[in-house]
This record gives C-alpha cells, sequence and structure tokens, in this order.
C-alpha cells in the first residue's frame, strides 16, 4: 500500500494592523511621528509582521504600509475609531493593532497604545474643555486595557504614572526621529523676502508660549530688532485655546506652510525659538537642527533629555530670560559655532529607522 506524505500548510504572516484615523487629521507632530514611524517599520528588513493601515474614507497618498484598507464610512472620527475600527479589525484578520495618535478603540485589548505626553492632565489652559474631558475620561481606562502603552521619552513615561493614566511599569519609551528630508535648503523666493529672522512655532496653540516669545521679543534692543524679525509659523486648531497673539511690523505670522517651506525656513532663520511650556518630546527644534540652525529651547519638560547640549536653554516663564538667549544666538558668533559643533552627534541619536526597531521588538513580543 503506498504512502504519501500531507505538506503542512503554510502559515499565514502575521499582521499588525494600523490605526489610520491620523490620515484624516490635520499634520502636526503627532501625526508626523505616526507617518513616519508607520514607514520606517514597513522599511525594517527583518520584520516578521505585515503592516496593514486601516484608514477612514482617505488613504495615504504614498506606500508607508504593506497593505491599505480604505473604509468609507461618514462617521465622525471619534465614533469611527470607537465603533468601525474593532469591526474592521476582526474582518481583515488583524493580529494586533497599533494606535499611534493617543487614541484607540476601548473595546479592543489587543492593541498597543502610544500617548505621547500628559499635556491634557497637566494644565486646563492649553486645550478646550470638550477635548480635555473627553482625554481625561478615555486615556485612563484606554491604558490599563491595552498589551502596553508606547511614549516618546523618559520624561513623558513619568508624567504617564504621575497623573494616573498609565502605571511606568507598564509603560515603553520609543523616541521620535528626523527624517533625512530635513537638511539644509536654499531659500525660496518667499523666505529670501523676509530678510534676517528667527522662527518659532506654535501660533494659535498656548502651549508652544508663543506669547512669551513675542514679549521677550520687545524686550530686545532697537538695534537687534531693526536688523531681524521674528517669523511664528502655524495655527492653532480647534482643541487649543486662543493666545491673543498678534502680528506686527516686526512680527510675521505664516500659516499652513508645507513640509518644503518649512525646511527652507528652518535653513535660513538666524536660530530657531521653541520656549514650549511642555513638551513630551519636541521634534522642531531637532528638525531645525538638522537643518543647521542654532536653538533656542525651554530648559523643562523632555527638551533637556531630548536635546541635550545641542542647543541653548531659557526660562519659559520669564521673557527676560528668552530675550537673553536670544541676544546670545544673535550676537555671540562663538557660541554659535559652539553649538554647531555639537547638534550632528545629537540629530544622530535619533533617526526613524532606530526608532522602528525598538518598536519592532515590542509589536513582536505581543504577536
Amino acid at each position: 500500500m503506498g504512502s504519501f506524505v500531507t505538506q503542512p500548510k503554510a502559515r499565514r504572516a502575521r499582521r499588525l494592523g494600523i490605526n489610520g484615523s491620523f490620515l484624516a487629521q490635520r499634520q502636526t507632530g503627532v501625526q508626523r511621528y505616526a507617518r513616519e514611524l508607520t514607514r520606517a517599520l514597513t522599511d525594517l528588513d527583518d520584520r516578521s509582521f505585515e503592516t496593514v493601515i486601516l484608514a477612514p474614507g482617505v488613504a495615504p497618498s504614498e506606500s508607508i504600509a504593506d497593505h491599505v484598507v480604505r473604509d468609507n464610512s461618514s462617521l465622525p472620527l471619534p465614533a469611527w475609531v470607537q465603533m468601525k475600527l474593532p469591526v474592521l479589525c476582526r474582518r481583515h484578520s488583524i493580529d494586533l493593532l497599533w494606535s499611534p495618535c493617543n487614541m484607540g478603540p476601548l473595546v479592543l485589548a489587543n492593541q498597543l497604545l502610544t500617548l505621547h505626553d500628559a499635556s491634557p492632565f497637566a494644565s486646563n489652559d492649553w486645550f478646550s474643555w470638550p477635548f480635555r474631558t473627553y482625554t481625561r475620561l478615555t486615556w485612563p481606562r484606554l491604558a490599563r486595557r491595552v498589551r502596553r502603552v508606547i511614549t516618546d521619552s523618559e520624561f513623558s513615561r513619568e508624567e504617564l504614572d504621575r497623573f494616573g493614566i498609565a502605571d511606568r511599569e507598564t509603560v515603553s519609551v520609543v523616541p521620535c526621529g528626523v527624517d533625512p528630508f530635513w537638511s539644509p535648503r536654499a531659500p525660496t523666493p518667499a523666505v529670501t523676502e523676509l530678510g534676517e529672522y528667527v522662527l518659532t512655532m506654535g501660533g494659535g496653540n498656548p502651549r508652544k508660549n508663543v506669547a512669551g516669545s513675542v514679549q521677550a521679543w520687545r524686550l530686545l534692543g532697537h538695534d537687534l530688532r531693526s536688523r531681524h524679525k521674528l517669523v511664528v509659523v502655524g495655527g492653532g486648531g480647534a482643541i487649543f485655546a486662543h493666545d491673543g497673539v498678534r502680528g506686527s511690523e516686526d512680527i510675521v505670522e505664516l500659516q499652513d506652510v508645507d513640509d518644503e517651506t518649512l525646511a527652507a525656513l528652518y535653513t535660513s532663520a538666524r536660530a530657531f525659538l521653541y520656549p514650549s511650556l511642555y513638551e513630551g518630546f519636541g521634534l522642531p527644534p531637532l528638525e531645525a537642527l538638522a537643518c543647521g540652525t542654532v536653538c533656542l529651547v525651554s530648559d523643562g519638560s523632555s527638551l533637556p533629555e531630548v536635546l541635550g547640549d545641542s542647543v541653548l536653554y531659557c526660562d519659559p516663564l520669564q521673557p527676560a530670560s528668552i530675550a537673553r538667549g536670544l541676544e546670545t544666538l544673535l550676537t555671540d558668533e562663538d557660541q554659535r559655532a559652539a553649538l554647531d559643533l555639537r547638534r550632528q552627534d545629537r540629530i544622530d541619536r535619533y533617526r526613524w529607522p532606530r526608532s522602528a526597531a525598538l518598536l519592532a521588538k515590542l509589536i513582536e513580543s505581543e504577536l
């Protein structure tokens, strides 16, 4: 009697679902993190899983994952995350979901959740009441529900624990990165028209402390202000409280700046000013460093951890301290040269492929 050998069935590749709600949102640092880390994760050669973006009615304009599931639901985004995303995970045989932008479905325990910082818990002044209420009710419940919480820095890990959002033992740190896109650029005609300027970011977002930047700017001597402008990039979304900052002859506000223009603005700035009141990581100063620009940043939250000795620090609550730092960067060539020598080492610490490798280890430990 003959014999036969049954060939084992090929094992299906495990599937990491990625909560693609960020594709339907205005791009800030949180959405940039999701996009860049998804791309870097997909580009890893030795990963053992497929990446599948589950997107609410939109698809990425470029290939950043192995597969994209585009759902044409008309649900508002928060409802889509809570009601439709779990259905899509079941329908498309998702083994583990990663929610990279502070919110995931409460019913799904088989999930990794990135909480970038604890800013909605740290102050009543930085976000609208509906957003604060929503996050304060949902984040602790979600953090207790999921497999693991991911955050951007040791500072944020401690803050999530301090505010009772997640126990520090359940939180893993995966830092942000800087893409090679951020590099010195030739100025565009619009940038050239600005003349000499200091660049800052976050108009409309009170946490970025643009009001403090403007107060400090007005403390500078007439000679420096007559030769430079303060350029403020960005406008706040609906979640932000209004900070009341208005432009003047030497203060220019720019809205809806694309990445190409932003890179040119970083490059041509005499200095980048970032006196933020609270940061879970702080991507903009790293991007500015990568474009060859010296930086003045806050001396608190995550910024010293991330930036080390590559920048000059100020007290964000003291306009006089910000003004002194600006005067130093605008006039002291030796200080500028010393900072310039240290910037590349700091940039090299934070690259998206390195962050993706850390994230992949976490994913594979949970699959």
